[in-house]
């Protein structure tokens, strides 16, 4: 990091990281056994490597006392996937002690995994794929997005925020099952598919008061598959978040939270399956802590219970497993058993 001026503020670095991976494989339990069966013909070679090389700079210029700009760029080398370039961008403003604006963009991305391009997968006897065969061709996905931010400060205890964000993912790594087989992946390999897009905000209103707290938030999320304009599976579009929190005494307080979540798309991203959409569902934590005012071995003691009416909810199975069919329905039509009321207790002595 270089300082030119009290305005001027570079930052700048260069790594490389290898990944040698010795053995990738699945192997099948049946029957609650504990003790796998044969290995599955699914498996990475010994011997492959996951390798990059990356550096970036940044650069922060002051250009008052109220505005603040910074502009960078990360590139990142990939013995497999290539060269992919990171840029990012803010302007951050704070004309007074009240109010705030942030504007930002960045791209961001996620590599391969050993998984998805080293795998090699066999067919069976039958000549069928039995899993999914990695690829060394592909691509990092990419996620370019838009922020903004605003906060206002009424007064000390009280202050507002609200958010705005718009996101392009680009070249997304997902299971390809093309009509024609490839002649060296098979009949189900992993491709770089397709774009997606997501946008949303959020607001939240926070008087806050030493222990004392009320906090009001609420967010909206819209995700679209690109390649079909279909609602993008299993984002709750809407959230809410309540928590009430208060001094009850010195050292000891006591929080109540309530998230409330809409139900969550499905039926249009999955028609095959015949599915619902998620169901929307609401759930209620509780949690208390007492600080003994002892100076010389103060004690903390924390409880907390999560879910405390125990509400039944649950959460949809992965996009893969739901748009699986059999004999003309969804292979598991459940989903997944959603937590039920867990209580913790902690004693801490410093």
């Amino acid at each position: 990091s270089v300082q030119i001026g009290v305005d001027h503020i570079t930052t700048f670095g260069t790594g490389a990281r290898w990944i040698d991976v010795d053995q990738i494989e699945d192997r099948i339990f049946r029957n609650d056994n504990g003790y796998p069966e044969e290995p599955s013909p699914y498996a990475a070679p010994s011997g492959g490597q996951i390798s990059s090389m990356y550096g970036y700079i940044q650069h922060t210029w002051m250009l008052n006392w109220w505005l603040e700009i910074t502009g960078g760029a990360r590139l990142d080398s990939y013995n497999h996937s290539g060269t992919f370039a990171s840029p990012r961008a803010g302007i951050l403003m704070v004309p007074s002690n009240k109010t705030m604006l942030k504007l930002l963009y960045g791209r961001a991305f996620r590599a391969p995994t050993a998984r998805e391009s080293l795998v090699v997968v066999e067919p069976d006897d039958d000549g069928d794929m039995p899993f999914t065969n990695g690829n060394l061709d592909l691509q990092a996905e990419s996620i370019d997005t838009y922020e903004m931010e605003y906060r206002w400060n009424y007064s000390q205890l009280l202050s507002l925020r609200s958010s705005l964000f718009y996101s392009i993912q680009s070249d997304q790594i997902d299971k390809n099952i093309p009509e024609i087989p490839d002649e060296e992946l098979g009949s189900q390999f992993y491709s770089n598919l397709g774009q997606s897009k997501s946008m949303g905000g959020e607001a939240q209103l926070l008087w806050k008061k030493g222990l004392s707290i009320v906090d009001l938030n609420y967010s909206y999320v819209r995700a679209l598959d690109l390649n079909t304009d279909r609602v993008q599976y299993g984002f709750p579009p809407h959230m809410g978040h309540v928590q009430l929190g208060k001094e009850l005494s010195e050292g000891f307080g006591v929080r109540l939270r309530w998230d409330v979540y809409s139900a969550r798309p499905r039926a249009e991203w999955t028609p095959n399956s015949g599915l619902p959409d998620g169901a929307p569902f609401s759930l209620g934590h509780i949690s208390a802590v007492y600080r003994s005012p002892s100076s010389q071995t103060p004690l903390t003691v924390k409880c907390s219970v999560n879910n405390i009416l125990n509400a039944n909810h649950r959460y949809l199975l992965y996009l893969d497993d739901t748009d699986l069919v059999k004999n003309g329905s969804a292979k598991y039509p459940e989903d997944l058993q959603g937590e039920g009321r867990v209580v913790y207790i902690a004693f801490e002595r410093e």
